[in-house]
Order: C-alpha cells, then structure tokens, then sequence
C-alpha cells in the first residue's frame, strides 16, 4: 500500500524535492505502515515559495474577479471528477473510513470553492453620499497569505482557506500538517490545471526554518507567517478596504476585510 508523491513539495506549478530536510514518514492509521515518505521544508523551500507567491500575486490581482472566479469553479469540478481518488488518499493518509472521505472532504473543499468563486464577482466596494461630497471604498488584495493546515480535515482545509485568498486576488503559501501531508500535493496540482501555469497557492510540508531573523518553525504561528512580514494572514481571505472621501480623494486605510 503506496502513496508517495512525486515530490514533497509543489511550488510555481512544478514538483520541487529537497532531501536536506528531516523526513517525515506518512503512516497509515489503521496498520501502522509507512505509505510514504516526504521531506521537511528547509529554509531554501520556504524562501522559494514565498517568492514564487509575491512573484505571481500581481498577475493573478489583476485578473478579473469573474475570470478567478472562473478558475476556481474548474478547480472545484476538478476535485469532483477525482473524488475517489481524493477520497482513497484521505483515507490512507487520516484513517478514516471510506464512506465518509467520499462524501466529506474533497466535496466539502469543493462546494467552498464553488462558494466563493461566484461570490468574487459582486463582493464590491460602496458608495455613500455625504450630502455634496461622498465617500467610497476600494476592495485591494492584502498580498500573500499563509495557510496552516490540520491532520483531520487535510483537503477540506486547504479548500477553506484557500478559496477566499484566492478569488480575492491574493497569492496563497499553504502548510499542511505533517502527520497528513499528501492530498495539498493533489489540490496544487488541481490548481495548476485549473488555471494559469503559475499558480498562486504553493506548497510546503513538514516544518521548517527562515532564514530571516526571528523566524520560527513554519508549523507554528510564527513561522511562514512571519516571515511574510505586514503581508502575513493565516488563512483569511480577504482584502484591504479602502476608503476614499472628499473631492481630494484622501484615502484611508482601514482595518482588512475577512471572507469566511
């Protein structure tokens, strides 16, 4: 019984392996075999995917939010199409049973996707009249986000807190649990033939240090996040609002909206 993945890490649409970091071995819950075995992300990793992400964000901004949103219901029919694939994985990779991999997780990664892929096209800003004057607000992307993954909904997590990221034009590193590593290979895959060659979300596995200053492991909420600086969100999806008033257009920085 194998699962092993091409490489342990996929990063601006192609699989990158480094054998510098710890391996990590994949077990199956229920016999205790190993079914695969991945490598850590060293600092080299973790510099290369944050960079592809700002590399690629721009690009990916300036989209129409209907044609990201666009992509991201192929990436949802994707996960569909391959749902006994996914579902096999998951339940190799988590230990649970098949008849719930099935109908829960890839399809639950899927409807979120669905989601906020249709939702992108009318989440605009707002107009007020101030009585001569007026005000309005400007949706901006925050940049690149950070994703931290957990064991027990492996794809159903990346889907949540990927989908929003994405459809609002932000880039998206994305840290699964190590313990359950495997289906975020699959998504990034999914993604990149959803959509454009250079992708928005990467992926890493395992833990993993900068080697910026201060930088802590990547599994914890200093890690990656930190290492995004002003960018960093943990999953959230969002954007910066902005909101201009006056006939001098002054804008204001308020506090980032959230897509749940």
């Amino acid at each position: 019984m194998r699962a092993q993945p091409k490489a342990s890490h996929y990063i601006n649409g192609r699989h990158v392996e480094d054998e510098q970091g710890a391996v990590i071995e994949v077990v199956y819950p229920a016999t205790g075999e190993i079914i695969a075995r991945v490598h850590s992300a060293t600092s080299n990793i973790i510099e290369l995917a944050v960079e592809a992400a700002r590399a690629a964000q721009p690009a990916w901004a300036k989209l129409k939010p209907v044609e990201r949103g666009r992509i991201l219901r192929r990436a949802a029919d994707l996960l569909l199409e391959h749902n006994e694939e996914l579902a096999k994985l998951e339940t190799l990779n988590t230990g649970k049973a098949l008849q719930e991999t099935l109908v829960a997780d890839a399809p639950s990664a899927a409807e979120a996707l669905e989601f906020f892929g249709g939702a992108v096209a009318a989440f605009n800003g707002e107009q007020v009249e101030l009585g001569g004057s007026f005000g309005y607000t400007r949706r901006e992307p925050l940049g690149v986000c950070v994703g931290i993954g957990a064991w027990n909904y492996p794809i159903q997590i990346a889907g949540w807190k990927s989908g929003p990221a994405l459809a609002m034009g932000n880039a998206m590193v994305f840290k699964p649990s190590e313990v359950t590593p495997l289906s975020a290979l699959r998504l990034a895959e999914i993604f990149t033939e959803a959509g454009p060659a250079r992708w928005s979300l990467q992926r890493g596995a395992g833990t993993g240090r900068c080697r910026r200053s201060a930088c802590g492991p990547s599994g914890s909420r200093k890690g990656l996040s930190h290492r995004l600086g002003r960018d960093r969100q943990e999953g959230a999806g969002a954007c910066r609002r902005r909101d201009e008033a006056g006939h001098d257009g002054a804008w204001r920085q308020v506090t980032a909206d959230r897509v749940r």
